[in-house]
């Protein structure tokens, strides 16, 4: 007896934990699943699916009181995984520290790690800056351990995850032997407003001719700017 007292609250607690968290669901218009993920409290917090129309799975992760936690995937239409991204928390924000990029056939494009950097950026313009002109900017890592870097300017906060999505495809500078990047930046806004970058710090193995995987750092920088009426 005394067992059967012991083990049947055990049972009842583990039933009364699962039953805590509700699954959400959306449909598309055809009436296919379109996403479904658990909430608790109102957030999401366990697993967490994106589909296609056709009904492949297009996304899934787990999520930990509204962040994402562990390893989320992106898959490509035909199944094959498109990238795979680690999520840890810091200071109460998601932080991705690693990412892994693959093409169709399963071939590993690129492994990056998230690693802060010493980065500076010189901008030649004189002040004040007013809406409608280019910037000529230089930036650099100053602590660079790889051969190759390059940059891109987006929309991310300091632990890069993405803010806003661009309309355009991004455009990525290129560094040189001093891991410099040379840039113009059109300003198109008037007002207070941080630029941010997502800075990389990597070497390329080759894989044949013209294929290959792309091994580094990436790092968060952001500048703050004013901009004037012109």
């Amino acid at each position: 007896m005394r067992l059967i007292f012991l083990y049947v609250p055990s049972i009842l607690f583990l039933l009364a934990s699962c039953e805590e968290r509700e699954v959400v669901h959306h449909y598309y218009d055809n009436g296919t699943l379109e996403d479904e993920y658990q909430v608790k409290d109102g957030k999401k917090d366990g697993f967490a699916r994106i589909y296609l129309e056709d009904g492949t799975l297009e996304y899934e992760g787990d999520y930990k009181n509204d962040l994402r936690d562990g390893w989320h995937v992106l898959y490509y239409s035909n199944g094959q995984i498109n990238q795979r991204t680690l999520y840890t928390s810091e200071n109460g924000n998601e932080l991705a520290t690693k990412k892994l990029k693959f093409n169709r056939k399963g071939d590993l494009v690129s492994d990056f790690k998230f690693a802060p950097k010493k980065i500076t950026l010189q901008i030649k313009n004189k002040m004040p800056y007013r809406v409608g002109d280019t910037l000529r900017a230089m930036m650099k890592i100053e602590d660079a351990k790889y051969k190759y870097s390059e940059s891109t300017v987006g929309f991310f906060d300091e632990y890069l995850n993405v803010l806003r999505y661009r309309k355009e495809e991004p455009v990525y500078y290129p560094g040189n032997a001093n891991h410099e990047m040379v840039m113009r930046l059109r300003l198109t806004k008037p007002g207070p407003d941080t630029l941010t970058w997502l800075v990389r710090d990597f070497d390329f193995i080759p894989r044949t001719d013209s294929t290959g995987t792309s091994i580094g750092e990436e790092s968060y920088f952001g500048y703050q700017i004013q901009v004037e009426e012109r």
